[in-house]
């Protein structure tokens, strides 16, 4: 049996192509120009086949409604720090086919990585990503938080006179750190694609590492280095 021949070309094209027949162009020339087979050309424009988006391959289980309530429901979900992982959204998909008894080629009513991955395909607004984990306390912090912040940290220096720290060269650091993290990364999470920091709330000290601390110091002097402290017995 010869294999099946799949089409080559977009529903763009085939609508460039109908256009341009429809204003006087020739089969033969618009199969050429628009790279379209011309036996689908001739089938569209005498109404033999209806003229709507092709479509390849059986139904989608769940509706174009449905996958894009859950692609704003992944969305969502990952701007507020709780992205999901792949087996949250099959888990979720399993329940929904599940309540209605809807036929299905998945196994238990639960789809498959393959399924998951055409989800992905279809909906390019999502993209898997690894997260980066952080406290509850570190997610509270605000872009208005922060100069509020330094505001109380100067009037702080100020009622205990000690706001020459601010223009003292002897007295400014700045600092970097390379952490190796001892709580683990949670793997791939789904969330909106192009979307810069995506993170993960979780319960542990997100910040326990081993830390290598690196200073630069103003004054061109080396600053003290400090280790963990360990009572010597």
């Amino acid at each position: 049996m010869s294999k099946r021949t799949i089409h080559q070309y977009k529903e763009e094209q085939l609508s460039q192509a109908m256009a341009a027949m429809r204003n006087g162009m020739k089969i033969r020339e618009a199969s050429r120009v628009f790279s379209v087979p011309r036996g689908t050309l001739q089938d569209r424009l005498h109404l033999r086949v209806p003229d709507l988006p092709r479509k390849m391959g059986p139904d989608s289980v769940l509706t174009k409604t449905e996958e894009t309530v859950l692609t704003y429901w992944c969305i969502a979900l990952a701007k507020c720090g709780f992205p999901l992982k792949c087996d949250d959204l099959l888990n979720t998909v399993h329940n929904i086919i599940s309540e209605d008894n809807r036929p299905n080629p998945f196994v238990n009513n639960r789809p498959g990585k393959k399924w998951y991955q055409s989800f992905l395909r279809r909906n390019p607004e999502l993209s898997e990503r690894t997260p980066e984990n952080i406290s509850n306390g570190r997610a509270a912090v605000t872009e208005e938080g922060i100069p509020k912040w330094f505001a109380e940290l100067v009037k702080h220096l100020e009622d205990i006179n000690a706001s020459n720290i601010l223009t003292d060269p002897d007295r400014i650091f700045n600092g970097d750190e390379t952490s190796f993290h001892i709580c683990p990364k949670t793997g791939k999470v789904i969330a909106p694609r192009g979307y810069k920091n995506v993170y993960k709330i979780v319960k542990g000290k997100e910040k326990e590492a081993v830390t290598v601390l690196v200073f630069i110091y103003i004054c061109y002097i080396c600053p003290r280095l400090l280790g963990k402290f360990c009572l010597l017995v």
